[in-house]
C-alpha cells in the first residue's frame, strides 16, 4: 500500500509541476525542485488532498515539503 501511495505522490508532484517522474523520488523537496515555490505547494496540497480524499491541517502544510513526507502524511489518514 506505501508503495502505491508514494507513486501517485510522485506522479501528483510531477503533474503539478510539470517534470518527468523520473525526476521526482521520495526525498524531493522544494530544494530540489526550482517550480515548487510557495504557490507551487499550495497547488501541490489541493491536488494531493482531491486526489487522495484527504484534507491536512492548515498547521500541518508547511511540514509537507518532500514526497515522502507527502505520503506519510496521507497514509496516517487512511491507516
Amino acid at each position: 500500500m506505501s508503495a502505491e501511495v508514494l507513486e501517485e505522490v510522485r506522479q501528483t508532484v510531477a503533474e503539478v509541476f510539470g517534470v518527468d517522474p523520473g525526476e521526482v523520488s521520495a526525498e524531493t523537496s522544494p530544494e530540489s525542485l526550482p517550480a515548487w515555490d510557495s504557490i507551487g505547494h499550495l497547488n501541490l496540497i489541493l491536488a494531493t488532498e482531491q486526489r487522495f480524499g484527504v484534507s491536512f491541517e492548515p498547521d500541518q502544510i508547511p511540514q509537507l515539503v518532500s514526497v515522502q513526507a507527502l505520503a506519510d502524511a496521507i497514509l496516517a489518514q487512511q491507516g
